[in-house]
């Protein structure tokens, strides 16, 4: 089935593929390392399928990128909707992302380098 003829579902699953792939390789190889031949070959399809759901290689390191900022969102939202005082939150959601950053940092090194590639660069994902 080609991309045009995928219903909006089956396009987004696609997508959550790609994405689930090119994360996974950026943790074992690097982003910088990882071609769309390596996410295509993983997922056993063309590399020219690869980009009929995203245009260039930037576009899933931006995804990427996104799903990391999510993760830490989620933490944030959790612990902004608990019942601690402001400031207790606050200090919580530092302490959350510092925590979470080191973890990223000591056992996915590649993935934290898109983090900050992302972050010096100025990404708009960023």
């Amino acid at each position: 089935m080609s991309a045009k003829t995928m219903n909006a579902t089956e396009r987004g699953d696609m997508q959550c593929a790609i994405i689930a792939t090119a994360e996974r390789l950026f943790r074992e190889i690097g982003f910088q390392k990882t071609t769309i031949a390596d996410i295509s070959v993983d997922l056993r399809m063309s590399s020219a399928n690869v980009y009929r759901f995203f245009a260039v290689k930037g576009e899933i390191e931006a995804a990427v990128c996104l799903r990391l900022f999510g993760e830490i969102e989620a933490a944030a939202i959790r612990i902004a909707r608990s019942p601690a005082s402001a400031s207790e939150k606050l200090r919580d959601v530092i302490t959350a992302i510092v925590q979470m950053n080191a973890l990223r940092f000591q056992s996915g090194r590649r993935l934290h380098e898109l983090i900050e590639t992302a972050h010096c660069e100025n990404w708009p994902i960023a």
